[in-house]
């Protein structure tokens, strides 16, 4: 048996042909939806990609792997579906984005996303870092703390 599974990074699944959107032109994918699983209503765990991902691979919620920002996702040699699948036998093929193990997003990565949908503007001079970098030592137990 073949597994083929399709996720597109930033794309909303409604936009597709087969979901009766009148603008969509997705030959190929209707094929698939149509002579596999299309799934209508699903929904990711975050509304960051790294925790997202991260969540799904692993098959944990974010609060038990503790995916909380683009920094912060599975370890590297956590266990996952894929590390499962190869350990029944299948070959697995990964193309594209899939960043979901900790520190695959840079230091731009992680703020730029919060500060573009406030329309904040970062200074390009000089270095953050110093400061940033006490505050992900504290990270973890400022969630801690939360939870």
């Amino acid at each position: 048996m073949n597994i083929l599974f399709i996720e597109c990074d930033s794309m909303d699944g409604r936009i597709m042909g087969c979901m009766d959107h009148r603008a969509a032109y997705t030959p190929n994918m209707d094929d698939l939806a149509e002579r596999g699983v299309l799934f209508r209503n699903a929904y990711c765990n975050s509304p960051q990609c790294c925790p997202s991902r991260a969540s799904r691979w692993s098959g944990k919620h974010n609060h038990v792997i503790e995916a909380w920002n683009n920094y912060k996702g599975i370890e590297p040699g956590d266990r996952t579906y894929v590390s499962d699948l190869e350990s029944a036998g299948y070959i697995h093929q990964a193309y594209g984005k899939t960043d979901y193990v900790s520190g695959s997003h840079s230091l731009g990565n992680r703020v730029t996303s919060w500060n573009r949908a406030a329309n904040i503007t970062l200074s390009r001079t000089g270095s953050p870092l110093k400061g940033l970098r006490q505050i992900e030592t504290q990270e973890r137990e400022v969630h801690r703390r939360d939870w």
